[in-house]
């Protein structure tokens, strides 16, 4: 159910824990651990409104007016590459949308 979470994420961009938690067709206690447990395995980071810097090595975290709203979740590198996989183990393409695939395909490495 991890791995559904991550490509949530990915397809849809950012979306609140409720319309995560409704998707994944489970509670949004469940869906803000499972939130953090892909954070802390480094696949997501959370991100404040509006910010492109994580939160945790932000300088201006102390005082931040954002540090009160619900995390932006944005993938990490880690988390882009469990995403990029695009074949199941059995080598059978994975059921993502077409746009996406275009999109991840024409990504660069960093």
């Amino acid at each position: 159910m991890l791995r559904q979470l991550l490509r949530l994420v990915a397809e849809r961009g950012t979306k609140s824990t409720a319309e995560l938690a409704t998707q994944l067709r489970v509670t949004e206690a469940l869906t803000r651990h499972m939130l953090e447990e892909l954070r802390r395995q480094g696949y997501l980071q959370a991100v404040a409104p509006g910010c492109a810097t994580p939160c945790d090595v932000c300088g201006l975290h102390a005082g931040c007016h954002h540090q009160n709203q619900p995390p932006i979740w944005a993938l990490t590198r880690k988390g882009w590459a469990s995403v990029l996989t695009l074949f199941d183990r059995s080598g059978q393409p994975r059921n993502y949308p077409s746009k996406l695939i275009s999109w991840l395909k024409s990504l660069k490495p960093l």
